[in-house]
């Protein structure tokens, strides 16, 4: 059988391309591989965070409903205040840009960022997540625990495949 490489198949080999490199990452990142870029206010101001490092951050866990799992989920991971702290932004800013693995973004305001909430999740029920689940990071909010969490502006927040924060 001899494949014949034509201008329609190489056009739908190119376009795929993107798709394959997510399902590459869907299997979860090696060990010591960054999976989260923290940018600072100044030009070449980055803190790469691997799987490893976040965890050795200390860990907040809680147990929550979403609008996008089914039932209740433990979910597990560092602050995203102690996630900023440990990339040297504690102060200074009045917002960041919170972006997933496919360039959706979303700003929150610095004054919604609590020493407790919202977590870095990078565990669910005690294990690393694939993107296929929303992973490998999802910024989460103890929903059941706050009815103040029970909001569309929260619900906003909670980006899913979260790969990069930037100061805005």
């Amino acid at each position: 059988m001899t494949f014949v490489l034509t201008r329609r198949r190489g056009l739908a080999v190119l376009a795929s391309l993107p798709a394959l490199a997510l399902i590459g990452r869907s299997v979860g990142a090696a060990a010591g591989q960054d999976i989260l870029s923290v940018r600072g206010p100044n030009a070449g101001t980055e803190t790469l965070f691997s799987d490893e490092q976040l965890s050795a951050l200390p860990q907040i866990s809680f147990t929550t409903s979403t609008l996008w799992t089914e039932g209740d989920i433990e979910f597990s991971g560092p602050a995203l205040h102690s996630v900023l702290n440990a990339a040297n932004l504690s102060s200074g800013t009045e917002a960041i840009r919170l972006t997933a693995l496919n360039d959706y973004s979303v700003t929150m305001e610095r004054s919604w960022i609590e020493p407790m909430t919202p977590i870095v999740a990078n565990r669910m029920n005690g294990s690393p997540f694939s993107v296929r689940d929303k992973g490998p990071l999802w910024v989460m909010f103890p929903f059941d625990q706050d009815i103040r969490f029970r909001s569309e502006s929260y619900f906003a927040l909670s980006i899913w495949q979260l790969s990069r924060i930037e100061t805005v």
